[in-house]
């Protein structure tokens, strides 16, 4: 999807050396970036509103100010449409970084490969997106049952369905 492809972040993040993996903080990015829209537009939006309030007050017009009206009332139908356009924007690249998670490849599984054994090559379950960690493993786990499962849940399930459940009503 295009948020995915328009930055690079392979090149941008820097190494950490011992700390989290590139792989990790890439995922994490790529799944909070609805968010970092959402309140960029909501910052947006109040900016807005006090500089309407503050126009309205410089002109001392009350029927503008009345217009304006609160800053609930204001707010309400603006991020309710906001969240729900970064939310729909992003779905497919935020689904695609939660499904790869769990995106895991078998190396060298074959029983006594000697030469691979020889060698001191890894064998087992590795992550499709950083083959220096294991899956289900330290800091993969972490991210499996802290990121995976919920953001599964809540994001790629909730949406849609909180979204049917809006449009009905």
């Amino acid at each position: 999807s295009v948020p995915a492809t328009s930055v690079s972040l392979d090149c941008s993040l820097p190494d950490y050396g011992g700390g989290m993996s590139k792989a990790i903080i890439k995922v994490i990015i790529s799944v909070l970036a609805p968010v970092y829209c959402a309140l960029a537009m909501s910052a947006a939006w109040l900016g807005m509103w006090y500089g309407q309030r503050w126009w309205a007050r410089r002109k001392g017009s009350a029927t503008l100010l009345a217009e304006i009206g609160d800053l609930a009332t204001y707010m309400r139908n603006r991020m309710t449409v906001s969240w729900l356009t970064a939310a729909f924007f992003f779905y497919p690249s935020v689904v695609s970084a939660l499904l790869s998670i769990f995106s895991c490849s078998d190396v060298d599984t074959a029983p006594n490969n000697g030469l691979a054994t020889a060698a001191g090559l890894k064998r087992g379950q590795y992550w499709d997106l950083d083959y220096e960690q294991e899956c289900y493993q330290g800091p993969h786990l972490a991210l499996a049952m802290a990121l995976g499962v919920p953001g599964l849940v809540l994001f790629a399930v909730g949406v849609p369905l909180s979204s049917a459940l809006f449009l009905h009503l």
